[in-house]
């Protein structure tokens, strides 16, 4: 947990419910289990803390959010990182893994909290390295917009990676819980890339 700054409040409470839960039992536990073990209250805390810091520091941050901070809806993000965080799904890969495929259908989007992944598309029948991402990387946006429903590239880890994940039926039940249902967020990620579709054609 020092790894991932997490706060010496919520580290003492995990420590007290071991403490008081486990331990007399004698069971034994390990950190992979761990965050698996304590009640979802704590979870959540834990998660908002650890997750949202990454969510904060990555380049979807930064590409949709980072220019709004001073708008007054700025509430909404919080809340939505916020709500976002306690429900990511954690993944764990080793090198040399595929995280997506080009052209199967998926619709989560993917943030690397650590390690380093390749970008590979299809060219001439064989996979073509076309770019290197690490930690704060994000793939999927287009697909949690519902834009597409295909991979438009493959990703491959270079070295052990840890990827938080959130589906498409999560992120839309996560805006049904903002103030307006979530339009605002919606509308601002749909510009966003709106311009780079645009950018992206006129590059063609």
């Amino acid at each position: 947990m020092r790894e991932n700054s997490v706060s010496a409040a919520h580290q003492s409470e995990v420590r007290d419910y071991f403490n008081s839960v486990w331990l007399p039992k004698q069971v034994n536990f390990t950190e992979t289990n761990l965050m698996d073990e304590i009640p979802i209250g704590l979870r959540k805390r834990i998660m908002r803390g650890i997750v949202g810091r990454v969510i904060v520091a990555s380049k979807f941050y930064e590409k949709y959010f980072k220019e709004k901070e001073m708008e007054k809806e700025w509430s909404h993000i919080k809340l939505w990182i916020e709500k976002t965080a306690e429900n990511v799904m954690v993944r764990y890969f080793q090198p040399q893994q595929y995280i997506v495929k080009q052209g199967e259908t998926g619709t989560e989007l993917f943030i690397l909290k650590s390690g380093k992944v390749r970008v590979l598309i299809h060219v001439g029948g064989k996979e073509k390295e076309v770019a290197t991402l690490g930690p704060g990387a994000y793939f999927g946006d287009l697909s949690l917009l519902g834009l597409t429903d295909r991979r438009s590239a493959s990703i491959m880890t270079l070295s052990n990676a840890t990827v938080y994940l959130i589906t498409k039926e999560k992120f839309d039940e996560i805006l049904q819980m903002m103030p307006d249902d979530g339009r605002w967020i919606r509308e601002v990620m749909m510009g966003v890339c709106s311009d780079y579709v645009k950018h992206s054609m006129r590059g063609k």
